[in-house]
């Protein structure tokens, strides 16, 4: 057991630094389960949605994205994208941490990954629960905890399109969420100096959208609301992870389809909110 574990790690690991999460075209730095047949969770609550300002604007801890005309990739049609407003920074583990305590999130193998079926821990790469870490992102939950969230938030996941929007700097369509300069000591990420885990969120300002959005090129890529275009099963992920060290894979393009209930310790997720 022990050997079947550390090979699976080894790989994990491996492809991790090698392509990371969010490379097009590359299976997942972590061992995935097998496609689930659940459906994506609806859950009630009385908690209160948080209040936007009373200008209208975005609900405390997310910013104003503006709206604008995109067309993700030539296979693609062009669409309108409404103006929104987006997390900050990515959900923190303290933040889940509180809505597991309120009953309203699940804590399912948040510490595990599973290979064919067998779980195995991974507790020194997830987040979830470990001593000082709240500020950290919350990594290894699936898709549908990541929905579940934020819609116990009044929120919802992004589609891929106002994902990849905010992190190319809206009508700019930068390479990356700053700009054009090569990635180098600006995100977490393992392309400078080999990472073992997540950094505190928002701890690299030159990381950020012009909007103020933190780090999306680096700490984890991040769910999405959409459909992988070539397999309907699948759900998107989408920007870079700790574990990248190449830039293909921390780019405002970066992409992967992945089964809803995969996870692993370079995944997390933020939340997005309609405005009128």
């Amino acid at each position: 057991m022990d050997r079947l574990r550390a090979s699976w790690l080894w790989v994990g690991l491996g492809f991790a630094g090698l392509f990371g999460c969010g490379t097009p075209g590359v299976r997942p730095a972590d061992p995935v389960v097998a496609e689930p047949t659940l459906p994506a969770r609806t859950t009630k609550t009385t908690e209160p949605v948080q209040p936007a300002s009373d200008d209208g604007g975005c609900p405390d801890g997310m910013v104003e994205v503006p709206g604008g005309k995109l067309r993700l990739r030539a296979s693609r049609d062009e669409v309108t994208l409404a103006r929104f407003c987006m997390d900050r920074t990515e959900v923190t583990m303290g933040r889940y941490a509180a809505c597991v305590k309120a009953g309203k999130c699940s804590d399912q193998h948040l510490d595990e990954f599973s290979a064919e079926g067998t779980f195995y821990s991974l507790d020194d790469a997830c987040n979830y629960g470990e001593p000082g870490k709240e500020d950290h992102p919350m990594n290894c939950v699936d898709w549908n905890q990541a929905a579940t969230f934020c819609k116990t938030y009044g929120h919802r996941l992004p589609s891929e399109e106002e994902w990849v929007w905010a992190a190319r700097g809206g009508p700019r369509g930068t390479t990356y969420s700053w700009g054009e300069a090569e990635p180098s000591t600006q995100l977490c990420w393992s392309g400078i100096s080999k990472r073992d885990g997540t950094c505190p969120v928002g701890s690299f300002p030159a990381d950020d959208s012009p909007e103020g959005i933190h780090d999306l090129a680096g700490n984890v890529c991040e769910w999405t609301a959409s459909v992988f275009e070539y397999e309907p099963k699948e759900r998107m992920l989408c920007g870079g992870a700790w574990s990248d060290n190449h830039w293909l894979g921390v780019r405002s393009a970066s992409h992967e389809g992945e089964p809803p209930a995969s996870r692993g310790s370079s995944r997390g997720f933020r939340c997005v909110h309609d405005l009128p």
